[in-house]
């Protein structure tokens, strides 16, 4: 339990900023995310222009109201739509399965930060290319579950796979040169979040909720300049590093203590 709620600080310290503070007084002349924003916005009119991704129906501004914390300097709120270039779901119809053919993912396939293609079904060519078609996963590319008990738990594509999906996941597509994939991923998964999808989902209980694709899209992300980004994924990752040895170091005592014990109540009884 103590782990699980350091961890969960840990990232909460990431996408607020409070892991690269020292880093920002370094470098106070970093590009803000302002700027980023920006390049992602013509970058996405480019491909609007080129045909290659579909123009999207503009989302209310955001308000204080929503505000769920300070940012720092030179970061900004933006709305989940403004840093992707894609936000879908897979094939609504349960597809007939085929003994073997094309790999297809659902729910089951995706933890927090665990992509697990392995145990998968089989679908045909025509099944296949329909569902990719407009909305092929790719590497780097985030998964995020959309229904049931496991709602709202998201892993990247970190395995070159070709694959089809079902509606229970949710494809999230970025232009990879100016958004970090990983960062995004650790705001996913942080507490900040994980209420997201609470206060997004319908139905009853978030457990048993729907994760309805259009909100996907309102979701409130905070933005930080990309090089700052991929600093935080850099710090992030050491830290998780150091907690996975500790939870080791402690199973090892653990043991250890238990194997004492029971020498000890051993020789006790031999008395």
């Amino acid at each position: 339990d103590i782990i699980s709620k350091l961890k969960q600080s840990i990232l909460q310290d990431a996408i607020e900023g409070k892991l690269t503070e020292d880093w920002r007084k370094e470098n106070p002349n970093v590009e803000p995310a302002s700027k980023l924003l920006e390049k992602i916005k013509k970058e996405k009119e480019k491909l609007v222009k080129d045909k290659k991704i579909k123009k999207e129906k503009p989302l209310p501004p955001i308000t204080e109201d929503e505000i769920p914390f300070d940012l720092p300097r030179g970061w900004v709120w933006v709305r989940f739509q403004e840093i992707t270039t894609l936000i879908t779901c897979g094939i609504a119809s349960t597809p007939t399965y085929y003994p073997s053919g094309h790999m297809f993912l659902s729910a089951k396939n995706i933890k927090p930060y665990r992509f697990m293609p392995e145990d998968h079904k089989f679908v045909n060519e025509e099944t296949y290319l329909k569902i990719v078609k407009s909305a092929k996963p790719e590497l780097n590319d985030i998964l995020l579950t959309r229904v049931g008990a496991g709602i709202g738990e998201a892993a990247i594509i970190d395995k070159e796979v070709d694959f089809a999906f079902y509606v229970s996941l949710t494809l999230i597509k970025f232009l990879h040169q100016l958004i970090d994939s990983k960062f995004i991923l650790h705001f996913l998964n942080s507490s900040a979040g994980i209420k997201n999808v609470i206060s997004f989902a319908t139905g009853k209980g978030s457990s048993q909720g729907n994760l309805n694709v259009n909100r996907v899209r309102s979701f409130l992300v905070p933005l930080p300049p990309l090089q700052e980004q991929k600093i935080i994924v850099q710090k992030v990752e050491n830290l998780m590093l150091r907690i996975s040895t500790l939870k080791e170091e402690t199973k090892k005592a653990e043991k250890n203590t238990q194997t004492l014990m029971q020498a000890v109540l051993k020789e006790a009884f031999r008395k």
